[in-house]
């Protein structure tokens, strides 16, 4: 019948779906990156910053179960690279 009718109404669903109605996790996330970069911007890289970032911001993952391992392995190697980060995450 009308097929691109109901195919724009689920892509207008999904777009509404993905739409945060509190600004709470975006603040939060903004938080969390003016605390990294005031505390470590002077002695990390960019490429760095931002690793650091998108693992502050995907905490969520590092939280489950299933990627526990993975997600340890990955900070503790993180961690052990830098003098710095071995600080802080200890303190």
């Amino acid at each position: 019948m009308h097929i691109s009718t109901y195919t724009t109404l689920y892509v207008a669903y999904c777009v509404i779906l993905t739409i945060s109605f509190t600004q709470v996790t975006c603040e939060r996330r903004f938080s969390a990156l003016k605390r990294i970069e005031t505390r470590l911007r002077s002695l990390l890289g960019q490429e760095l910053l931002d690793s650091l970032i998108i693992l502050n911001a995907e905490s969520d993952l590092i939280k489950d179960d299933e990627n526990s391992s993975f997600y340890d392995r990955v900070i503790n190697n993180l961690a052990e690279s830098s003098p710095l980060l071995k600080k802080v995450s200890i303190g």
